[in-house]
């Protein structure tokens, strides 16, 4: 697991940022999303730099060997509780990436400030749903759109 760098968003270069985008902009991927409508280069950039004054939101890249492997981020809910989003890239997907770059983060999140990890998942995304079930997230509550899954570390 060690071959993966993970880099903050703030701190991607013009390139990384034009694949974070390429990846995020996927139709198979955007399909997921909450809001799935194609994001613009420039309201990229402006998202970037919100995040280096918001310590209540982190974004990082994934790669291995100079690839995007995936994103994940997390948004502060309460004190100790964050929502996570998690995007692998298709070329990665089925791999085992996903649950070793989870783990990977998981782990490396101090408990005293990351107690519970919140998702949701659309209800039409079983491999993901299934997924979170694996990963040891328990499902919460359900409603006409999502799924709503809690971790506790």
């Amino acid at each position: 697991m060690t071959d993966y760098q993970i880099i903050n968003y703030v701190d991607c270069t013009e390139v990384q940022h034009r694949g974070i985008l390429e990846l995020r902009n996927l139709p198979e991927i955007r399909r997921w999303m909450t809001n799935s409508a194609p994001i613009e280069w420039e309201n990229h950039l402006n998202f970037v730099s919100t995040l280096k004054s918001n310590k209540d939101r982190r974004y990082f890249a994934i790669f291995r060997q100079g690839n995007l492997v995936a994103t994940y981020n997390l948004t502060k809910e309460s004190d100790t509780i964050w929502e996570r989003g998690i995007i692998t890239s298709p070329m990665f997907q089925g791999s085992g990436s996903t649950l070793e770059i989870e783990k990977l983060i998981l782990d490396s999140l101090p408990k005293s400030e990351f107690s519970i990890i919140t998702a949701k998942v659309k209800l039409d995304n079983l491999r993901s749903i299934r997924y979170h079930e694996k990963v040891g997230f328990m499902e919460t509550i359900r409603d006409d759109q999502y799924v709503y899954f809690k971790l506790a570390l």
